[in-house]
């Protein structure tokens, strides 16, 4: 018989399991199994055992003691842990090979070390006869409980944003420079400033009409022809008195020719 885990490590203030097995057994019918451990350390976190029916029956069976924290035999034995007795009834057959027998819980009480002893283990068959297995128990570590760093989220990342002035890099002041005309371009001109010459009307005399010998009509009178020494005709007078004199002309001739045809 043995308790596992060999070493059972809780937690101040929490709960730990331990299993009592029965390993190669052959003919066991009934088992009674005492433990014991410092209730200073730890204590039990109910006051029964857990039966597991793997060793023996489920159904034709007999529980005949299943106790945990301070026990007492009835005989002046007193002691801190837990008493388990159980035994098959017919039909039930005999157990053979190893199994689990049942669990204890236990509550870590303060910060030490215990040993969780089997002080007693009895076995017997189903003829009566006795059965002794050895025992072998195990070790109980309470620890200080240790706080479970919480898991920091992994979240998206917010990028701050640094704004950066940067300078402008400082470029020397230069003077525009004056355009200058190129030659080839812009050709030299001289500006030429015409010259207001005031007009002035000189009244002109009209030219004196000459008389050409053979050019004038011999039908023209005499009178009308200036001659030298005449004041000459002005001129808008002699514009009123040409087509006057024309018609004249006309008529004189056209009267010649009819008195020449009618001689």
């Amino acid at each position: 018989m043995c308790i596992r885990p060999t070493t059972l490590t809780i937690g101040l203030g929490g709960t730990g399991v331990a299993e009592v097995w029965l390993e190669d057994a052959a003919g066991y019918y009934g088992l009674d199994v005492r433990l014991a451990w410092d209730p200073a350390v730890a204590t039990a976190a109910e006051g029964a055992v857990e039966p597991l029916w793997e060793v023996f029956d489920p159904s034709s069976h007999i529980v005949v003691k299943n106790q945990a924290g301070w026990c007492s035999d009835g005989g002046g034995q007193r002691w801190y842990g837990a008493w388990y007795a159980v035994a098959n009834v017919t039909p039930a057959a005999p157990f053979v090979g190893s199994g689990r027998v049942c669990t204890i819980r236990l509550t870590g009480l303060a910060p030490g070390t215990a040993a969780l002893a089997v002080t007693s283990a009895e076995g017997a068959t189903n003829a009566g006869a006795r059965l002794s297995p050895a025992g072998v128990g195990a070790t109980i570590i309470v620890a200080l409980a240790t706080a479970t760093p919480s898991p920091t989220p992994t979240g998206t990342p917010t990028s701050t944003a640094v704004a950066v002035r940067m300078a402008a890099p400082s470029v020397p002041a230069v003077a525009p420079a004056s355009p200058t005309p190129s030659p080839a371009l812009w050709p030299s001109r001289t500006l030429l400033r015409p010259t207001a010459t005031p007009l002035r009307r000189t009244a002109t005399a009209p030219p004196t009409p000459t008389h050409t010998p053979g050019a004038t009509p011999s039908w023209l009178p005499e009178p009308l022809l200036p001659t030298a020494g005449q004041m000459p005709v002005d001129e808008g007078l002699l514009r009123l008195l040409v087509p006057f004199l024309l018609g004249a002309v006309v008529t004189a001739g056209v009267l010649r020719a009819a008195r020449r045809r009618g001689g």
